[in-house]
């Protein structure tokens, strides 16, 4: 199904009967690559799995969004379906946006799960530090030839040797990309008002497990379930177990 919100005309699947859930997918993910979370959770929920701007079959964002950006539209995607208030589940960076949804907009989210979510700025290492250095350096002779079109393709070059996977591959999404994994979303997890599940896998390389950890000890409803053996994508890693803890999670009843 094809919605237009704002300016930006975006594709989603609505499968279920229930409670609400929105189900956001990582960075360069799509609708597809949440299916076995909309299969696991249909039965019992009306899930809503979406392309996010610049994402599938979204149109890209006519400019250089940030997180609060993205929680924006899914504020906006929830009026237009007729969703006052939802459970919210990301993945990675759409735990990104579930942060900023759950935190600026309290009345929107009944309860919140992340999934090897990203959203706390990691520590550089020196490893770290010398790459981004050398980056700049390099950059910065670059920008001094006086070869306009030359340049460009350059420095273009020059990121695709320096920079991390997501970002060679962020392709028209590169600016939005570099403002959102610069985002530390740390300071506002003590706002989240809503029960918060945290899952994560004990072998997730991309957002370590010590994050999760974290964000249970911020935000203040929050209780970290580890997948052990699963990886970044530890809901497929781990899919029975996944859906169980879940399902559980949602059928809890608060105090």
């Amino acid at each position: 199904m094809r919605l237009p919100i704002g300016d930006i005309t975006s594709r989603y699947d609505e499968v279920g009967n229930g409670p609400p859930v929105i189900i956001l997918h990582g960075w360069g993910g799509t609708i597809e690559s949440v299916k076995p979370i909309v299969q696991c959770l249909s039965h019992d929920y009306t899930t809503f799995a979406v392309d996010l701007p610049g994402f599938g079959e979204s149109a890209q964002p006519p400019t250089t969004w940030g997180v609060l950006d993205y929680a924006n539209w899914v504020a906006g995607f929830m009026d237009s379906v007729g969703c006052p208030r939802a459970h919210i589940l990301g993945h990675s960076f759409g735990g990104r946006i579930g942060i900023a949804l759950a935190a600026h907009f309290p009345a929107l989210v009944d309860r919140l799960i992340l999934v090897d979510s990203a959203g706390i700025r990691p520590r550089c290492t020196l490893v770290t530090q010398l790459r981004v250095y050398s980056f700049k350096g390099l950059r910065s002779l670059i920008l001094l030839i006086p070869f306009p079109s030359w340049k460009k393709g350059a420095v273009r070059r020059l990121g695709a040797i320096f920079g991390s996977a997501d970002y060679r591959n962020a392709n028209a999404l590169r600016d939005i990309f570099v403002r959102v994994v610069n985002e530390d979303l740390r300071p506002v997890l003590p706002a989240i008002q809503a029960p918060t599940l945290l899952v994560w896998g004990e072998n997730d390389e991309d957002v370590p497990v010590a994050h999760g950890k974290l964000m249970a000890q911020e935000i203040p409803h929050a209780r970290l379930e580890i997948l052990a053996g699963a990886g970044h994508f530890s809901y497929m890693d781990r899919l029975p177990q996944f859906c169980r803890i879940v399902r559980d999670f949602l059928k809890e009843k608060v105090n």
